[in-house]
Formats: C-alpha cells, structure tokens, sequence
C-alpha cells in the first residue's frame, strides 16, 4: 500500500499528544490519570487537568514536570499511560500544530485495520472507472447514449454557481451511480402469470454479491503523524489536517466472498 488514513471520526485533542523522542505517545485518559494519583496528592492533579483543560494547546510534557521533576521517570509514566504512540518521522512539532490529531480507524485494541466496506469502495470505484474510460468507448447504443448523457448534465451543472453547483455534482453522481450498478431489472425465467421482474432497487445493486471481510488488524503503535493538504476536484481547499497514516509498504490480507 501507498501511505493510506481512513478516517475513524475521532479527533484526538493536542494536550493528549506528548512527545517523547521520535514518537508521539497518545495517553489513556484513565490509566493516566490513575498513575499520576499514585505519585502525586490529589489537589496537584485536579491543578494539572485544570491547566490543560483551561489551555488546550498547553505543552502537556511541561506541565507534567511540576509533578514528575524526574526527565526519567516522567517518560516512563507517559509509555506506561499511553493507548498507543504514532511516529513522528518528520519530526513535526506540536507546538506549531493549531488543530486535533485525526485519527485511523482501529479496533477495540487499538490495532489498526483497514474495514471491509472501504475496501469495497475501493472495487467500487475503480470498476465505474472502467466503465466510464474504456468501455465507453466500444460502439453500442446503451453507452453512446451514457456518454451523451454524462456530458450534457456536466455542461449544466457547470452553468450553476456556488452550494447549487456541489448539490447537483453530489446528486448527478448518485443518479450515475444507482444507473450504472442499480438500474436495471432482474428477470424471473418462466415467471407465473402476475409475477413481476424485480425493479431497480439497493437489493438489485451487483456489488451486494460481493462480501469483503475487514483486513487484519496490525500493531498499534505502526501508523506515524502526517500534515496534509485538503484538496476538492484537483484544487487546493486550504484546509489543513494532522492525521494518522499507515506507512507504505504495510500488507493487509482479506477474504472476498
């Protein structure tokens, strides 16, 4: 695989985030929490959450070393406290970071994996692909008549301006979609009188006879920090994300079905 960050939906807060060498450890909030307890009274750990809580671009190590004095012991604390860690190969510093970490999905262990969905996607969108180069090309009437289509709705909607132009892409994208893999009927051989073939439907969709497992889960502490450029139809957002990736390089296996 290239570098690769499916997106769990969890963002993970910068006073989370310690650094320790050329790794990034992630802290269990309860481990941590329960670990500082046992070194420290209770009042100067209800003053550290405080600090962070009230601050939340607070440099964490900092304000750990009022507790732990000891350089140390307080990385043993952070390893010991941590869910997982992230490489941090670019060696990009926190301190000029002004936004959460993103994170991959991964497993009730941390572990990362790629899901089965995703990787169906994946066939999803390369099969419309081939539809769309290769075989529109080929002489025939059902997909002259696509191509013809296709272009005719782009010419509209790139008269439209603004939020009106995103819905009509998002909405003339589904329509395709649903035509392509959904739109067409199953016929029942030597149907009875009165018995209908089945119409375009989600359950008429060909990719429901594929089943792709979710991969194999690898160890947590693999993925490293990335700074990246969000970019919609080729051009740069001007959105930036920290996220985490999994390296290149990185097998996964599956099972389709």
């Amino acid at each position: 695989l290239t570098p690769l960050h499916i997106g769990s939906g969890q963002d993970i807060p910068k006073y989370s985030l310690v650094p320790i060498g050329e790794k990034i450890f992630v802290l269990d909030v309860f481990k941590f929490s329960g670990s500082l307890l046992k070194i420290s009274d209770e009042s100067r750990v209800n003053n550290f959450v405080s600090a962070l809580m009230s601050v939340p671009q607070t440099d964490t190590r900092q304000l750990l070393t009022r507790i732990v004095r000891n350089n140390a012991k307080l990385e043993s604390l952070i390893e010991n406290s941590c869910a997982y860690s992230v490489i941090n190969a670019h060696k990009h510093d926190l301190n000029k970071m002004n936004f959460n970490l993103t994170t991959h999905i991964r497993d009730a262990n941390y572990n990362l994996y790629i899901p089965g969905s995703t990787i169906k996607g994946f066939l999803r969108t390369a099969f419309m692909y081939v539809i769309l180069k290769k075989q529109i090309k080929e002489r025939g009437r059902y997909l002259d008549s696509l191509k013809s289509e296709i272009e005719r709705k782009l010419e509209n909607i790139q008269q439209s301006s603004g939020k009106n132009r995103e819905n009509e892409l998002t909405k003339f994208a589904q329509e395709l979609e649903k035509r392509l893999f959904s739109n067409f009927n199953l016929k029942v051989p030597d149907a009875p009188q009165g018995v209908k073939n089945f119409n375009a439907s989600p359950h008429t969709d060909i990719f429901r006879v594929l089943r792709v497992s979710d991969t194999n889960p690898i160890h947590k502490d693999s993925a490293f920090l990335e700074m990246v450029l969000v970019y919609k139809r080729g051009k740069p957002t001007g959105i930036k994300m920290t996220v985490e990736a999994i390296p290149a390089g990185k097998e996964f296996f599956c099972t389709m079905t």
